[in-house]
């Protein structure tokens, strides 16, 4: 609920702890609270303020920095959520306030970290990510595609 709540900094402190959380306490990300959490994260990516998508994103890449140890496996957390939320961290890298807050710049890392510590299953995944992104960055080097946009 806190980060849905109307004050910003509410909202901001909110997606910072979760990231917090993800970052030094591994062993609280049980099944259980797992799909509550990754549904506000998901919904504070498109949050309209700039500070909150970024803590958004810190919290993204650092749930994703905690199955490191599960990279290998055939499946793992990051499976059940992983196609979803690359689409809502490369939407926020579209975002025309991009450069504020450096959000351009943290959901590019949040996306790195989820396709490092990856599961097996999601090779076809990042096989489509990886053609997105090659796209984007042949897109940027050619400024007629970019005018056309």
């Amino acid at each position: 609920n806190c980060l849905r709540d109307q004050q910003t900094l509410v909202r901001d402190t909110s997606a910072w702890t979760i990231g917090r959380i993800c970052e030094l306490h591994k062993a609280s990300l049980s099944g259980e609270i797992l799909p509550p959490m990754v549904t506000g994260i998901s919904g504070a990516l498109e949050d309209p303020a700039p500070k909150v998508v970024g803590q958004a994103c810190f919290a993204v890449h650092n749930l994703a920095a905690a199955c490191a140890e599960e990279c290998d496996a055939a499946t793992n957390v990051l499976s059940h959520f992983m196609q979803p939320m690359l689409a809502k961290l490369l939407a926020v890298t579209v975002r025309e306030d991009g450069d504020s807050e450096n959000i351009r710049a943290a959901a590019y890392e949040a996306v790195n970290m989820m396709v490092v510590n990856s599961a097996v299953d999601m090779q076809p995944i990042v096989v489509q990510l990886l053609t997105e992104t090659l796209n984007r960055l042949e897109a940027s080097y050619n400024p007629a595609l970019n005018a056309q946009d």
